[in-house]
C-alpha cells in the first residue's frame, strides 16, 4: 500500500514538472477575463500570448505580452520577438475565435506573474456602483449576460435605482431565462418609470417568454404607442404575431401581423419574411 502511494506521488510530481504543451482553444474571450491567454496560431507557425481585461470604455481587451513557440521541449518564448518592442492591444468584438487559457504550469514555463502590475489601474474603482454596473452592460452587449448577473446584482442590492441597472438587470434575467425574476425588477422599476420604452419593451418580451400572452399584449401595446422608432415597433409586433402563431390563435395573430406590416420598414425585412412564414405554415 505504501509502495503504491508512493508511487502515485513520484508520478503526480513528474507531471507537475513536466511543461504542458497542450494548447485548447476551446474558451470564448469573455471567459477568459483577468487570465493568461493564447490567440489563435499566426501564419508563421507562432502563438501570440497575453492577458485579458476589460476597458471599461473599449469593453474585453488582449494586452499582447510576447510570441511563444511549441517544440518537442515544450512552449518556449520567441527569441529576439520583434513585435514586443511594440506592445500593442486588440479589442476583442462578437466574432473573435475561441483562444486558449494558460494554465499555471505553463505560466510558470513561461515565467508569468499571477497577474500584470498595470492592471490595478483598470480596476481602481472596481467596488463602486458605476463600475458594476459598466461591466454588467459589457457583458450582457456580447451575449455573455450569465456573467453579467452578478455585479449587477450587487448594485442592484445596494440602490434598485442607479442609473439603468433595472433594465441591464432585467435584462440578463431574460438572456438567461430567469423570467420571473426579470419581470419582478422590471415591473418594480416601471412603478416609477411609467414610459420607460426600453423597460416595457423587455418586460413586454418576459411575459411573451413566460406564456402570460394577455399582459404582454397590454404591454406591448403601450410600447407601441410610446416608442418612436418603427424598428422597435415592428419587433414587439412580430413577437406578438409569433406568440398567437403558436398559440393558435388566428384572430389576433392577423391582428399583430397588420401591426408588423405598419412598422416593418426596408430595414426591417427580417420581421416580414418571419411573418410570411408563418402565414404559409399556419395550420388550423
Amino acid at each position: 500500500m505504501k509502495q503504491t502511494l508512493l508511487l502515485l506521488l513520484l508520478c503526480n510530481f513528474i507531471f507537475a514538472q513536466e511543461p504542458q504543451t497542450e494548447l485548447v482553444f476551446n474558451t470564448p474571450y469573455y471567459e477568459a477575463v483577468d487570465q493568461w491567454v493564447v490567440l489563435p496560431k499566426t501564419d508563421d507557425g507562432t502563438y501570440s500570448y497575453g492577458f485579458i481585461y476589460i476597458d471599461q470604455q473599449a469593453g474585453f481587451t488582449f494586452n499582447y505580452e510576447k510570441r511563444l513557440r511549441i517544440t518537442d521541449k515544450g512552449i518556449v518564448n520567441v527569441e529576439n520577438d520583434e513585435l514586443k518592442s511594440s506592445s500593442f492591444k486588440i479589442r476583442l468584438d462578437l466574432n473573435y475565435p475561441k483562444i486558449a487559457v494558460l494554465s499555471k504550469a505553463q505560466q510558470e514555463v513561461l515565467q508569468l506573474p499571477a497577474e500584470p502590475e498595470w492592471l490595478a489601474t483598470y480596476k481602481a474603482d472596481e467596488h463602486t456602483a458605476a463600475y458594476k454596473l459598466q461591466i454588467g452592460y459589457i457583458y450582457n452587449h456580447v451575449g455573455a449576460s450569465h456573467k453579467a448577473i452578478q455585479p449587477l446584482e450587487e448594485v442592484y442590492a445596494i440602490d434598485s435605482e442607479f442609473r439603468n441597472t433595472a433594465f441591464e438587470l432585467g435584462y440578463a434575467y431574460n438572456a438567461i431565462k430567469e423570467y420571473a425574476k426579470a419581470q419582478l425588477v422590471l415591473e418594480k422599476a416601471l412603478e416609477t418609470h411609467h414610459d420607460d420604452v426600453l423597460l416595457i419593451k423587455e418586460l413586454g418580451y418576459t411575459l411573451w417568454n413566460s406564456g402570460k400572452l394577455e399582459k404582454a399584449d397590454e404591454v406591448y401595446r403601450k410600447g407601441i404607442a410610446l416608442d418612436t422608432e418603427d424598428i422597435y415597433k415592428a419587433e414587439m409586433a412580430i413577437n406578438m404575431a409569433q406568440a398567437y402563431y403558436f398559440n393558435k390563435n388566428k384572430e389576433k395573430f392577423k391582428e399583430w401581423a397588420a401591426l408588423t406590416r405598419t412598422y416593418a420598414t426596408e430595414n426591417a425585412a427580417m420581421f416580414l419574411n418571419a411573418l410570411k412564414q408563418m402565414e404559409t405554415n399556419w395550420i388550423d
